[in-house]
C-alpha cells in the first residue's frame, strides 16, 4: 500500500513538474523509479511555491509603487485636506463618510488616505487653524505687532477705544485670540461666548 500510494503521488507531481519544464524520471511500482519521480515532484512543488511567492512580492511592490504615485500626483495637481465635522456624524456612523467618499469619487477625485483624528490632535497640530488660513493667521498665529493694520482701521480703533493702536500694541495691551483666551483664563468656548456679546459700532469694529 505504501509503494502504490507513493507511486501515485509521484506520478501526479511528475505531471506537474513536466508542465513547468522540469525533466522527470519514469515512475513505476518499484521503489527506485517511484522515489526518483517523488523527488522531482517535490522539486516541482518547491518551484511552484517559489513562483507563487515571487509573484506575490511583485504584486505588493506594484501596489506600493501605485500608492507612491498617487501621493506624488496629488502634490503636482490639486490636493486638499477634507474633514467631516463630528456633529455631522452623530447617530449615523459611516453614513456621512460613505456619502462624502462616493461624491468625491464620482467627480474623479482620488482619496489617498482616510481615518479618524482626535480633537486633541487637531488642536495640538493646529489643523483647523491651517485649514482656515488667513483668518487663523491673524487670530491665532500672528501677534498684534505683526499685523498690517491700515490707517483706516487704526483711526476706527482710536475712535472706539480712546487709545491709539500703535500705543496699546507697544504697551502689550492687545492680544490675539489664543493669547487673549490664555490671559482671561478661558478656553475657545468661553472666548466665543464673550465675543457673541459684543456689538458692532459699540465695542466691535
Amino acid at each position: 500500500t505504501t509503494t502504490t500510494t507513493t507511486t501515485m503521488f509521484a506520478r501526479s507531481f511528475t505531471k506537474a513538474s513536466s508542465k513547468m519544464g522540469l525533466r522527470s524520471f519514469s515512475s513505476s511500482t518499484g521503489g527506485g523509479g517511484g522515489g526518483a519521480s517523488l523527488f522531482v515532484g517535490l522539486a516541482g512543488l518547491g518551484a511552484a511555491a517559489y513562483v507563487y511567492s515571487d509573484a506575490s512580492q511583485k504584486i505588493q511592490a506594484a501596489n506600493d509603487k501605485m500608492d507612491d504615485l498617487q501621493v506624488q500626483l496629488s502634490g503636482k495637481t490639486n490636493s486638499a485636506f477634507v474633514f467631516i465635522k463630528p456633529h455631522a456624524c452623530k447617530g449615523k456612523p459611516g453614513k456621512v463618510e460613505s456619502l462624502v467618499e462616493s461624491s468625491l469619487q464620482s467627480h474623479g477625485i482620488r482619496i489617498t488616505s482616510k481615518g479618524e483624528m482626535l480633537a486633541e490632535t487637531i488642536d495640538k497640530n493646529m489643523h483647523i487653524d491651517t485649514h482656515y488660513g488667513a483668518i487663523a493667521s491673524k487670530a491665532v498665529k500672528l501677534k498684534p505687532s505683526q499685523l498690517n493694520v491700515p490707517d483706516k482701521g487704526k483711526k476706527q480703533f482710536a475712535e472706539m477705544f480712546g487709545e491709539k493702536w500703535d500705543d496699546v500694541v507697544a504697551a502689550g495691551k492687545v492680544y490675539n485670540a489664543m493669547d487673549g483666551a490664555a490671559k482671561l483664563g478661558i478656553d475657545g468656548d468661553g472666548l466665543n461666548e464673550k465675543w457673541s456679546k459684543l456689538k458692532r459700532g459699540s465695542d466691535l469694529i
